[in-house]
C-alpha cells in the first residue's frame, strides 16, 4: 500500500448515499462544488438508493415535514415525480436507480471530486480542521490518503442491510469525537415470535396489528400481515418494530417479554357479530375451518379451528389472535436504524455539531427512525440539504 496527501478540499463528505449526496449537490449548487470532495466506501454511490422502495425509491410522502423543500431540490436536478392514492412519492420513471444518477451526475457536474472504492478509516480533529484518512481501492492496490478539510461531514448510514455498505462505521467517528451515540436497534423489519408460525408460512391476511405493552396498546395499524417460518411480517409490523423498545439493561435476545401482539381478522366486525357469524355456520353444518371458508385462508382457518395458537374459541381467536414478539429480525433485513448520534448534539437548521465545529451529521447516522412510506428518505434528503448549506458558511467563491 502506498501513502499519498491529497490536496486540500476545503470540505470533506464521508458517505455516498442520499444523505451525503444531497449535501454535494447543494454545495454545489451554492457554488462551492469544487471545495467538496465525496469518499464512499463501496463501488458505487447511492446503493441503498438504488435498493429502496422495492427498486422504485419511494423518496418523500406528501405528508412529510419539509416535503415541499425535497420536491424542490430533485425539481432543480431533472427528477419529475408522481404521487400515488396513499401519499407515496416516487420518480416519475419509478426506478430507483433514476434517482442515484441524476444526484451522481448533478455533483459531479457541479465540481464535486467523487471518489469510490474510498474507505474512511479514521477521522481526527487537528488545527488546520480534520484529517480523513481513508484506504483507497485501484486495481487490486490500496493506498493510504490523509485527506484534510475544513469541515467534515459524516453521512455514513446506521447499520441496516449492512450488504448494502450501512455497517455503524460513523457512530465510531463520532464517539471518537465526543458525541453521545444512543444504542442502534432495527427497525422497519419483521418480527421474530415465540410461537411455531411455519404451519402459515406463506400465508398474506389483512388484518388489524396492535401491540400491547404491559396489558396497554402503544400501536394499531391495518394492513396485510405475512407469515414466513418464524415471524410476522409486512408493512403494518414492520411500523409496529418501530415501538418493541429495550427497556434498560436489556438486549435484543430478552427485551421484550412484556409485549404482546393481537392480530383482528375481521376487524369490520364486532365480537358478538363473529360469534353470530360462526353460530349461523354451523346451523349450516359448517364447523371447523369449513365455518372460515371465505373469511381467511384455509391454513389460517385451520390453525384457528384446532386451535394450534389459542385455546380460546375461534370467534375469540378471530377478534385477537395473540403472539409473544421474540425480537425483531436483525440488521440483515432491517430497513432503518433506530438510535445514533444525539439529536440534542447537532444543529438542526446547519446539522453542525454543538460539540465539534466544523463537524456536521446527516441521514441515517442520526438518531431519527420513521415510519414505511417515504419518511426515512425524507429524513435523509432534508438533513444532506441543510448540512449542503451549513458546510458553506464562512467560504467565499
Amino acid at each position: 500500500m502506498n501513502s499519498i496527501s491529497d490536496e486540500r478540499r476545503d470540505i470533506c463528505i464521508i458517505g455516498g448515499g442520499a444523505s451525503g449526496l444531497a449535501a454535494a449537490v447543494e454545495a454545489g449548487m451554492a457554488g462551492f462544488g469544487h471545495r467538496v470532495i465525496l469518499l464512499e466506501k463501496r463501488r458505487g454511490t447511492g446503493s441503498k438508493i438504488c435498493a429502496s422502495g422495492n427498486g422504485r425509491c419511494n423518496l418523500s410522502n406528501e405528508t412529510c415535514h419539509d416535503v415541499r423543500l425535497t420536491l424542490e431540490f430533485f425539481g432543480r436536478i431533472g427528477v419529475l415525480t408522481r404521487t400515488d392514492e396513499a401519499g407515496r412519492i416516487y420518480p416519475y420513471s419509478e426506478e430507483a436507480a433514476d434517482v442515484e444518477r441524476a444526484l451522481r451526475t448533478a455533483a459531479e457536474r457541479l465540481g464535486v471530486a467523487v471518489l469510490v472504492n474510498t474507505a474512511v478509516t479514521g477521522l481526527e480533529k487537528d488545527d488546520g480542521g480534520f484529517t480523513v484518512t481513508a484506504e483507497t481501492t485501484r486495481d487490486g492496490k490500496k493506498e493510504i490518503r490523509f485527506i484534510p478539510a475544513k469541515k467534515v461531514l459524516v453521512a455514513t448510514g446506521g447499520k441496516a442491510a449492512p450488504k448494502l455498505g450501512t455497517t455503524g462505521d460513523g457512530y465510531t467517528m463520532a464517539r471518537k469525537l465526543g458525541h453521545r451515540v444512543n444504542s442502534p436497534v432495527p427497525v422497519l423489519t419483521a418480527i421474530e415470535v415465540t410461537e411455531n408460525v411455519s404451519v402459515l408460512s406463506g400465508v398474506r391476511e389483512k388484518a388489524r396489528a396492535s401491540l400491547f405493552r404491559d396489558g396497554k396498546c402503544i400501536f394499531c395499524e391495518d394492513g396485510e400481515v405475512q407469515f414466513t417460518r418464524d415471524s410476522l411480517s409486512g408493512i403494518c409490523i414492520f411500523n409496529m418494530s418501530r415501538f418493541l423498545k429495550l427497556g434498560k439493561g436489556k438486549t435484543l435476545k430478552d427485551g421484550f417479554k412484556e409485549y404482546e401482539i393481537y392480530l383482528d381478522f375481521m376487524p369490520e366486525f364486532s365480537p358478538a357479530q363473529v360469534e353470530d357469524f360462526l353460530r349461523e355456520q354451523g346451523e349450516r353444518g359448517l364447523r371447523g375451518e369449513s365455518a372460515l371458508n371465505s373469511v381467511v385462508k384455509e391454513k389460517l382457518a385451520r390453525a384457528v379451528a384446532e386451535r394450534i395458537f389459542s385455546d380460546e374459541n375461534p370467534a375469540r381467536q378471530m377478534k385477537a389472535l395473540k403472539f409473544t414478539p421474540k425480537m425483531p429480525k436483525g440488521w440483515e433485513t432491517a430497513q432503518v436504524t433506530r438510535g445514533g448520534v444525539a439529536l440534542s448534539e447537532v444543529d438542526g437548521i446547519t446539522m453542525e455539531s454543538k460539540k465539534v465545529p466544523g463537524l456536521y451529521f446527516a441521514g441515517e447516522v442520526l438518531d431519527y427512525d420513521g415510519p414505511c412510506g417515504g419518511f426515512n428518505l425524507n429524513h435523509a434528503w432534508i438533513t444532506g440539504i441543510k448540512a449542503g448549506r451549513g458546510l458553506c458558511t464562512e467560504f467565499s467563491r
